[in-house]
């Protein structure tokens, strides 16, 4: 495969078909482990990216619009404290956590592994799939894949996720419209 032919992004319908797919292996997983976040990651870029399915190892900037929002930490630290984030939502799921506990919990998962940024790329989309399960775990029902959301708000997701801000209320605002826009809470 020559280097102009490596495909970095699918088209929606492609992503979408991979956002499902990687519920289902999800789902499958008897305990959330590394190993199977590495396989979400390899389900869910495609087949050509030359980083599918590998922890990143060196260090990197997040931009914006050309702007550096924020660097995570160093490589090794990044997959190490992915590890133990892992461990607390195979708790979180195995308690049982329903509705508001478990949408907290999502929203925690999703805001930790996008700021660690464990992979080269692929990090919003393993930690939206996460988040995703651990919702439809806690008994809401998926309506819309939240990538489409967070495409058609990018610079407010991006904001929302700048982790130079202290101040948690911009993410539980911006999740808690993912929820309420892309999931229904089931009756209980």
């Amino acid at each position: 495969m020559t280097a102009a032919s490596v495909q970095l992004r699918w088209d929606r319908a492609s992503q979408h078909r991979a956002f499902l797919a990687g519920l289902g292996l999800l789902d499958q997983a008897p305990v959330l482990t590394m190993d199977v976040l590495l396989a979400l990651h390899t389900v869910l870029l495609p087949p050509s990216h030359p980083c599918r399915g590998s922890f990143r190892d060196s260090p990197i900037r997040i931009r914006f619009n050309g702007v550096t929002h924020w660097q995570p930490p160093a490589a090794t630290v990044a997959v190490e404290r992915t590890a133990s984030i892992l461990e607390r939502i195979t708790l979180e799921v195995s308690d049982g956590l329903r509705g508001e506990p478990m949408k907290a919990a999502a929203a925690r998962a999703w805001f930790e592994i996008t700021d660690l940024h464990p992979f080269s790329d692929g990090n919003g989309r393993v930690a939206r799939s996460v988040a995703s399960w651990m919702l439809i775990r806690g008994g809401y029902a998926l309506l819309m894949d939240p990538g489409l959301y967070c495409h058609a708000r990018r610079g407010a997701y991006f904001r929302a996720l700048d982790s130079k801000v202290l101040d948690p209320r911009p993410w539980r605002t911006f999740f808690d419209g993912i929820v309420e826009y892309c999931f229904r809470k089931a009756p209980e």
